[in-house]
């Protein structure tokens, strides 16, 4: 059930922080997602969107993040919703994906965008995040937490991150599902996408199977492309379907990594699809395959199978297969692609079904208790 908590008496100004610039699948549309749940809730309230460059995505500003900027908009929230960004690699994880997209980070450093406003006197929260591993060199201070209203962690490896003792639990620290379940509300009108792109494109989509694929050169190594490819393509002609190369994490430039798989029954995609048009590709889609986490979250709300092949063990991938039970669909040796297709190929089972309604109901659950407190 989802609970309008709207007060008319206090103005809601939130600010929404991300890294949506960097034109990935995921991280970009967290931050629409986040704004269309929250306003079911708080209908008056008024969002702005902070990214560690100034942006225009999808037609709506996205200020570059500086402390001066933030206290200009006074917010009386500030939220971090999606998105393994809750760590401090600014050289190791950000520094070739803002490289990639060549615009200037307006703060001294991307993690400033998550960590620089927690002592700025309003309410604050990290909600269905993901937390990577504190190295020596790229340690947070956990004390910080206490500067928190309210920690909400996508994950128990990200909840372990963050808690100093092991063998005891944080109860500040919450458990909140990956808010990618609740993407196909977002695309809920993703046949007429379908039907519009299938004109603009000139391929069947709506009347013909097809896979959704994709890549980056972290995930796949160059050596085992060709085979991939192989599989792929025999595979598509076999069942009579298309396998569809879609561009999806453009600071990776996965285009240029794509266009070695292109064959017969294997097609690359435009790199210039809007967020909607993307969406309702993997949402029609018969399964998805490749090393998106949120593509392949996707297709699984609207109750259809997916797999991860990614040459690393991330943590994110572990936790979301293991935690919905689908441990036969993530795999870290692409050589296993074969067998990885057959089960794909097989009716989802109704435990699927099962597992995402549940995942939204408690996101849904967690929205209510996160926009309470910001009515309240």
């Amino acid at each position: 059930m989802i609970m309008n908590l709207d007060n008319n008496y206090k103005k809601t100004k939130i600010a929404i922080m991300s890294v949506a610039d960097i034109l990935n699948y995921g991280d970009t549309l967290f931050s629409f997602v986040a704004r269309q749940e929250i306003l079911k809730r708080l209908p008056n309230a008024e969002f702005r969107f902070f990214t560690p460059t100034s942006s225009v995505i999808e037609g709506e500003t996205f200020y570059g993040y500086t402390r001066e900027n933030l206290e200009i908009f006074k917010p009386t929230a500030i939220l971090v919703i999606g998105g393994e960004v809750i760590h401090k690699y600014d050289k190791v994880v950000w520094h070739e994906m803002y490289k990639n997209i060549n615009k200037p980070i307006l703060s001294d450093n991307v993690s400033d965008t998550f960590f620089d406003w927690l002592d700025y006197p309003c309410f604050k929260a990290w909600f269905s995040v993901g937390v990577l591993y504190f190295n020596d060199g790229n340690k947070i201070d956990l004390t910080n937490l206490n500067k928190l209203n309210y920690i909400g962690v996508r994950g128990i490896l990200s909840k372990k991150n963050l808690e100093l003792n092991l063998l005891t639990s944080n109860s500040k620290i919450k458990m909140v599902p990956d808010i990618g379940w609740l993407f196909n509300r977002y695309f809920s009108d993703y046949k007429m996408q379908l039907d519009t792109l299938e004109k603009n494109l000139g391929l069947s989509i709506l009347d013909k199977k097809y896979v959704v694929f994709n890549i980056n050169h972290t995930s796949i190594q160059k050596h085992e492309i060709e085979k991939v490819k192989n599989i792929l393509n025999n595979f598509a002609i076999d069942h009579d379907c298309y396998i569809f190369l879609l561009p999806i994490i453009k600071s990776y430039k996965d285009t240029e990594d794509l266009i070695g798989f292109k064959a017969s029954h294997i097609f690359l995609l435009p790199d210039n699809l809007s967020l909607k048009e993307t969406g309702a590709l993997l949402m029609g889609a018969w399964f998805y395959i490749g090393s998106s986490l949120h593509a392949a979250i996707t297709t699984m709300s609207n109750f259809k199978n997916a797999a991860i092949i990614h040459d690393v063990q991330l943590t994110k991938f572990q936790d979301h297969f293991a935690h919905s039970m689908r441990i036969d669909f993530w795999d870290n040796n692409w050589l296993n692609i074969g067998t990885i297709l057959e089960k794909l190929k097989e009716t989802p089972l109704l435990s699927l079904k099962k597992y995402a309604e549940y995942m939204s109901i408690t996101i849904d659950e967690k929205l209510d208790e996160l926009c309470n407190i910001l009515s309240s």
